[in-house]
């Protein structure tokens, strides 16, 4: 989400998207783009052309979604056997195996996390970059996987040097909010359109 109004933003260049060759080939299910084997691949262009698309002013905001709540994905290379959300499912033991693919599921998305901040940091914007100008909001939709609940949902913010986001923070709302209740994250999400100047 770059602020709004920022000038300086560079022109449209596709050069060197795709630079996988990928191809949807199939005309019948499972379609080339459903395929898992193909999931890293289509992840990295659905960021390469958000990144496409800020960096040349085209929109100011992006939404990503990874597949979806009860994704049955599994992640090639990964070592996994359960897919995303069934290795969710482990019970109240961190070390159980189930729990140990959850982890392995949750850093390989983080690292795509990475990939798109350091895409960000290498597109010119304004008087510096990208990313400088950005914010991201990254979370999930349910905070227990046994438990299919949301009343304790974790929350990534980041934002660049010229967003105002004081990064390096842990901030736990839990038992914060009316009643005793966990604060709702729309106020977060409304100081995030405040930061970005759209309020």
């Amino acid at each position: 989400l770059p602020a709004a109004g920022t000038g300086g933003v560079q022109a449209c260049n596709p050069a060197g998207f795709n630079k996988q060759g990928y191809k949807n080939v199939d005309m019948y299910y499972p379609l080339t783009y459903d395929k898992i084997e193909n999931f890293p691949t289509i992840g990295q262009l659905q960021m390469d052309l958000a990144v496409l698309a800020l960096g040349c002013g085209l929109t100011h905001v992006v939404t990503m979604m990874w597949s979806h709540a009860v994704s049955p994905s599994i992640i090639p290379g990964l070592g996994t056997t359960l897919g995303n959300h069934d290795s969710s499912h482990y019970g109240t033991d961190p070390n159980s195996a189930n729990a140990k693919q959850y982890l392995l599921y949750r850093r390989w998305f983080m690292s795509q996390i990475v990939k798109l901040v350091q895409a960000m940091q290498a597109t010119p914007y304004g008087a510096s970059n990208l990313f400088d100008y950005t914010m991201i909001f990254l979370c999930s939709d349910i905070g227990d996987g046994d438990l299919h609940e949301q009343l304790s949902v974790p929350f990534l913010l980041m934002g660049g040097a010229q967003t105002g986001v004081r990064g390096g923070r842990f901030l736990d709302f839990t038992a914060k909010g009316q009643g005793g209740m966990n604060e709702t994250h729309a106020k977060l999400l409304v100081s995030i359109a405040q930061k970005m100047g759209v309020m």
